[in-house]
């Protein structure tokens, strides 16, 4: 055996040791399973920051549609907390404390604070958290392991509540691997960690997720992801509308904790709160709602039929022409799909029509019999008084310029094959014909 072959095999024989004595360590120190006597453990009454709704201690969540006020609603809560003034209904407040506030979907400048400005909060008590700055430079907040760093950097004694909105968007990744929010195991150990760190501070967590595009018979089963984003949380409420009314509605999915048969109607109210800045508030109805989430939803379900897209299209241009990416914008966030608002557009009459041309062009609706017609209006009284020999060619050229446009704008009729469009094909595709 040469030397470097001695080497080796000493090495082996080391690392066969260190194992041993690795092995025989693990032993003594193998995981037990605690447990403890029910008699041993002294009953606690639930704390609340809002009584029979956000538990402390404990995580929330509240879930809704895009578009429809749950980040509004979630604001009205953080002002609630932040200046300690009765909660709907005329609930007594005893939770008066600070809030964080982990939002990622606004801006806090043009978005974030003038609503809590609009909602009345006391700003000197509620946190927004920016970003979180390591030696890579800043990055967005991550639940899998900053709620330490967050520990070390805020005094947490004085908050009551923390709102993340949404959690999804605060997940990130964990271990180098990305947090799947439609992995009930991922989804399970990030809310099993906030609810650690809730009880550890006595904070109430609020953890806003989205609805899907499902029809489900029950609503509970429509959260956004993996089923644990319902099943972890001890109580879930919902954001959407009042079928019927402009109101909109507040209601228990699930209440582990509490009744779970009474909600809150509200209305969203702009407000101006500052020089040329304005924003917008939540109002509260005073009387409970007993309609069930189920309930409205089905009731919202069948609005957003064709004949609540055809209502829903009618007050968008109401005022006139308006872009077709808004027009779909503004549908997909009152819930209709396109399918749906090229229905009510085929019901209504209301006509596509080209604006520009090449990639600076773009298709607009246009309401039926009211695409507004230029008139071009020539001060022929005044010329014919310093002419009046031409009087009648001054008048005339009014009517001609009149009818001119007229003519273009009807040109523009993507059904036409000629004029304004010059043969365009529809917005919808070359194979459907517009009504």
């Amino acid at each position: 055996m040469n030397a470097m072959e001695k080497k080796t095999s000493k090495a082996r024989k080391d690392v066969a040791a260190h194992g041993r004595k690795g092995g025989a360590q693990r032993r003594r120190y193998h995981a037990r399973v605690l447990t403890v006597r029910a008699s041993e453990i002294v009953p606690e009454p639930v704390r609340w920051v809002w009584p029979g709704i956000i538990a402390r201690a404990k995580v929330t969540g509240l879930v809704g549609h895009p578009g429809l006020g749950k980040s509004q609603v979630a604001t009205d809560l953080a002002a609630t907390v932040s200046t300690g003034r009765p909660w709907p209904g005329g609930v007594a407040n005893d939770s008066a404390g600070e809030v964080i506030v982990l939002s990622a979907e606004d801006d806090a400048a043009d978005t974030g604070v003038p609503r809590l400005i609009a909602a009345g909060a006391d700003r000197t008590r509620v946190n927004l958290v920016m970003a979180v700055e390591d030696r890579c430079g800043e990055r967005r907040f991550n639940l899998a392991h900053d709620l330490d760093r967050l520990e070390k950097d805020l005094d947490l004694r004085c908050v009551n509540l923390l709102v993340i909105d949404p959690t999804s968007a605060y997940l990130n990744v964990k271990n180098g691997k990305a947090v799947d929010r439609n992995n009930a195991g991922d989804v399970r150990t990030v809310l099993d960690r906030l609810g650690t760190f809730a009880a550890r501070h006595d904070i109430g967590v609020l953890a806003i997720s989205h609805l899907n595009k499902g029809s489900g018979a029950r609503a509970i089963t429509r959260i956004m992801g993996s089923q644990e984003w319902a099943a972890a949380p001890r109580a879930v409420f919902l954001v959407t509308e009042e079928a019927g009314t402009e109101r909109r509605l507040f209601l228990p999915l699930k209440n582990n904790l509490a009744p779970d048969r009474i909600g809150y109607a509200f209305e969203i109210e702009n407000k101006l709160v500052g020089d040329g800045i304005r924003s917008s508030a939540v109002v509260w109805s005073n009387d409970p709602v007993t309609i069930s989430a189920d309930e409205a939803l089905a009731a919202t379900a069948k609005k957003k039929g064709s004949s609540g897209a055809v209502e829903f299209l009618e007050e968008v241009l109401a005022e006139g022409p308006m872009d077709q990416s808004e027009v779909v914008r503004l549908g997909k966030e009152a819930g209709f799909t396109e399918k749906n608002l090229r229905s009510a557009r085929e019901n209504l009459g209301v006509k596509p029509r080209k604006e520009g041309f090449g990639a600076n062009g773009k298709w607009v609706w246009v309401p039926p019999g009211g695409a507004t017609v230029l008139k071009l209006v020539v001060n022929n009284k005044a010329k014919a008084e310093t002419d009046p020999g031409n009087k009648d060619d001054h008048e005339t050229g009014e009517n001609v310029v009149t009818a001119a446009v007229e003519m273009i704008d009807q040109s523009a009729d993507p059904e036409s094959g000629s004029g304004g469009t010059n043969g365009m094909m529809s917005p919808d595709g070359p194979s459907e014909r517009t009504s």
